[in-house]
């Protein structure tokens, strides 16, 4: 869920701009079709710009509805793209799954929350130059 956390610490371009790189990078070493990991993480972008204008503060619960909703999304859009390129997976939606999937992303989301905001704020620079 980088995605989420680079969108709710750095803004929306960052965390579109993040999801499209990424999900090219992640579509060229594995075999889902080709753009659906670029839209699917656009998707979750959007998710976490919603999250954050709904939730508002303080930004861990954004992060923690972010990357609930986001991992849902992300996972129903890649079962309906395969669905519609005509090789589902066999079998009913698995909603256990995709349950525990969004439950544990949103927990490694939350729990790298805090070390990276401390990373991006030594790495960002300082809001005071000399003069």
């Amino acid at each position: 869920m980088g995605v989420v956390l680079v969108t709710v610490l750095t803004g929306f371009d960052a965390g579109l701009a993040w999801a499209f790189v990424a999900g090219l990078t992640a579509n060229l070493v594995g075999r889902e079709p080709l753009g659906s990991i670029p839209l699917e993480l656009i998707a979750a972008c959007l998710v976490t710009a919603a999250a954050a204008r709904a939730v508002g503060r303080p930004p861990v619960l954004t992060v923690l509805v972010a990357a609930l909703a986001g991992s849902v999304v992300v996972d129903l859009l890649g079962l309906g793209i395969l669905r519609l390129l005509g090789s589902p997976p066999a079998g009913p939606l698995p909603v256990e799954r995709l349950a525990l999937a969004a439950g544990l992303n949103a927990l490694i989301a939350v729990l790298l929350f805090v070390p990276v905001r401390v990373m991006a704020s030594r790495l960002a620079p300082s809001g005071g130059g000399s003069r």
